[in-house]
């Protein structure tokens, strides 16, 4: 059940405002605490791999003069670590000083390279203890291990292109390295566009349609050595109908992981061949050794406007008769609505029912609406006849230039000439208003046959 907060809505959320405010004082504070998040297993490429940069999460609460201990005793033989600036001590153990607030949340990165001549299957100790003047000491231990391997790693997991218009042309690049000690045998990377940015047609790439959707997978025959850089420039339109928030998620994968099931594309290449530019190291295929850093994705902010207007209907009856009425929206453009990536209703709008006929059956993704004791507005269950008025969201996520969305209701006639009407924003939202506002509203009319 959803409601639309009112006036008694907002005055109820006051008073427990108040209630909250109303704590006794003598209530006991939280206690300080400060706490930190690493891999319990922790992988990094054997002999002949350049390391691997990890990060442990620290936070905070009320905490004085907070710091983090790493104890790298446990590492003789196995790997070597590499700490911030910030951190002072000997070769066994590093301390941190954390930030000197009472509450915050910090990174603290950590390199690992493996010590020379350390083989697969060597496995050390990683442990650190977070501690204030105020707080408890916590220790936990991390277990590292060696690994003969590829492992591909973005150097960034967000790429921001900025504004955009429709009808631009960009690029973005998509940089990762081979933090293995393996050569990676070439490599795929895959793609999953939503509908307002379209990629470039490459040779070596295959494209299909899913939804509003635009999939590519790319492959690579270019071999990425140990330590090795790699950098994509990856092509992209910008389509005509293209509005708001856009993106791709990619995917980078050695040659030999396979494709994510969702992005096995098959259709014809075209343009010219697609390269990395890659940035020799020595050259030494094998397995991932980890995959969560393979995954990406590229935003654009595209300015356009759209224009939703209802959909009303006209039609004719007689008393104690029913008809049928078909009422929606339908977009006007220039952009086009998509709700894929949230997978909400792309469009709700509101119904209400003529005086003088009684809703005998409703759509399934249409819901009544009433006021409730509080004086709310209030969404019952969708599909039941009977309501005056109705909340509808038909199950799609695209609404294109042109294209219409729309609900049939059977109405039982007792009285011709009443008008009801369609309006094409949420009766219980708070929609960005369109370009022209002025077709919001629509009739809705059950006149003499």
């Amino acid at each position: 059940m959803r409601k639309a907060r009112t006036a008694a809505g907002t005055a109820a959320l006051a008073l427990l405002g108040l209630v909250a405010t109303s704590t006794p004082a003598h209530a006991d504070p939280l206690p300080a605490y400060v706490s930190a998040f690493l891999d319990s297993t922790i992988t990094v490429g054997a002999h002949g791999a350049p390391g691997k940069t990890f990060r442990a999460w620290v936070i905070g609460v009320g905490a004085t003069k907070a710091r983090i201990t790493f104890d790298l005793s446990g590492l003789a033989g196995v790997a070597t670590a590499t700490l911030p600036a910030q951190c002072t001590g000997g070769p066994k153990t590093r301390t941190c000083a954390l930030p000197d607030t009472d509450d915050f949340s910090t990174r603290i990165p950590i390199a690992l390279t493996p010590v020379a001549g350390a083989r697969a299957g060597a496995t050390g100790a990683l442990s650190y203890t977070t501690s204030a003047d105020n707080a408890a000491a916590v220790t936990s231990t991390s277990t590292v291990v060696l690994a003969d391997g590829v492992d591909l790693e973005l150097g960034s997991s967000l790429v921001d292109g900025g504004r955009a218009v429709p009808g631009d042309r960009k690029t973005f690049r998509i940089g990762f390295a081979n933090r293995g000690n393996r050569t990676a045998r070439g490599f795929t990377i895959s793609f999953e566009f939503t509908h307002g940015v379209r990629p470039r047609a490459y040779q070596n790439c295959r494209s299909t349609e899913r939804g509003s959707h635009h999939l590519a997978t790319c492959s690579f025959a270019q071999d990425v050595p140990p330590g090795a850089e790699a950098t994509v420039p990856f092509g992209v339109a910008v389509t005509p109908d293209a509005l708001g928030y856009q993106s791709v998620d990619f995917t980078v994968l050695a040659t030999g992981e396979g494709l994510p099931p969702a992005v096995r594309a098959t259709s014809r290449p075209d343009g010219q061949q697609l390269t990395a530019r890659i940035n020799p190291a020595t050259v030494r295929a094998a397995a991932e050794l980890d995959s969560g850093d393979n995954y990406g994705v590229a935003q654009w902010s595209v300015a356009s406007t759209y224009d939703v207007a209802a959909i009303g209907a006209t039609v004719s009856g007689t008393v104690g008769g029913t008809v049928k009425v078909t009422v929606g929206v339908r977009n006007n453009g220039p952009g086009a609505l998509d709700s894929s990536l949230s997978d909400d209703p792309v469009r709700v709008f509101g119904v209400t029912i003529p005086p003088g006929t009684k809703v005998t059956r409703a759509p399934a993704s249409c819901a009544g609406l009433y006021t409730d004791a509080d004086g709310d507005l209030v969404e019952a269950l969708p599909g039941k006849p009977g309501y005056r008025a109705y909340r509808c969201g038909p199950d799609a996520q695209f609404l294109g230039a042109g294209q219409r969305l729309t609900v049939q209701f059977t109405l039982k006639v007792s009285r011709l000439g009443g008008v009801g009407s369609v309006s094409a924003v949420d009766p219980l939202g708070a929609d960005r208003p369109d370009s022209d506002q002025r077709n919001d509203r629509a009739r809705l009319v059950v006149k003499a046959g």
